[in-house]
């Protein structure tokens, strides 16, 4: 079965814009059907809870917050082997003229700590991750 990280621009760009993108609603419904996994770090799920309160509201936020909760994917806590990945996925893809967000970082770690085979994507900080494959959106 395949497995899905989700970075929290991906549900923002999935839940709130519905921007459509074909090989996001694919994985989405994928997951949705029970034929592909989705996973979240609960950092990025913070993210997205963040992006909601700006784009709309704090209610807002809670109430998709409990949907994503409800739904299948898996809300991943950080533990200490993803918390010091994401310190060294940090320090090894910022560069001073191109940052790497530590919500980009927990995501790449929680997908690699997962065994994730594909971690969705609008960050343009992605594009130079090489540890996995990126569906960019």
């Amino acid at each position: 079965m395949r497995r899905y990280c989700l970075d929290a621009s991906a549900l923002v760009i999935y839940i709130v814009e519905q921007r459509r993108d074909p090989d996001l609603d694919s994985a989405m419904t994928e997951i949705e059907e029970g034929r592909s996994e989705g996973i979240i770090s609960t950092v990025n799920l913070a993210e997205f809870h963040r992006a909601l309160t700006r784009i709309a509201s704090e209610e807002d936020a809670d109430r998709y917050v409990v949907w994503i909760r409800e739904s299948r994917i898996s809300i991943i806590p950080p533990d200490i082997d993803t918390a010091i990945m994401s310190s060294v996925k940090k320090h090894s893809y910022a560069r001073a003229s191109s940052p790497f967000a530590w919500g980009d970082a927990f995501c790449l770690s929680t997908a690699l700590n997962n065994n994730a085979d594909v971690l969705i994507t609008a960050d343009r900080e992605f594009d130079k991750v090489t540890d996995i494959p990126i569906m960019k959106i």
